[in-house]
């Protein structure tokens, strides 16, 4: 079994960082290369070629920027998932160090 380890905090703070690198992501697109190519050099083939390659790469950072922003709100709710098991988790040690059961039932009642 391996060791868990968490602090408080921690997933907001990688949500946020997903969050940075999908904007990164979605602005770090290679456009007009294409374009200032076909003006240098008219009637080439190449340049179509080029702007095939930008819009598929624009496509792939915009798939890639999604895939962040969804493992960032995935991130988030890990955290208010942990948050609620520790609560919930305190409230058990509570009952028990106040000497009661949790989960059984009097043998009176």
């Amino acid at each position: 079994m391996s060791d868990l380890s968490f602090v408080a905090g921690e997933f907001p703070r990688l949500a946020s960082t997903a969050r940075e690198a999908a904007e990164a992501v979605r602005s770090a697109r290679p456009e007009g290369g294409a374009s200032a190519f076909a003006s240098a050099m008219p009637g080439t083939n190449l340049s179509s070629k080029m702007q095939s390659v930008e819009e598929k790469f624009a496509d792939q950072a915009t798939k890639t920027g999604t895939s962040l922003d969804e493992h960032a709100e995935s991130l988030l709710t890990a955290e208010r998932g942990f948050i609620a098991a520790e609560e919930e988790n305190s409230q058990l040690i509570g009952f028990i160090l106040e000497g009661h059961s949790y989960g059984a039932s009097s043998a009176g009642s």
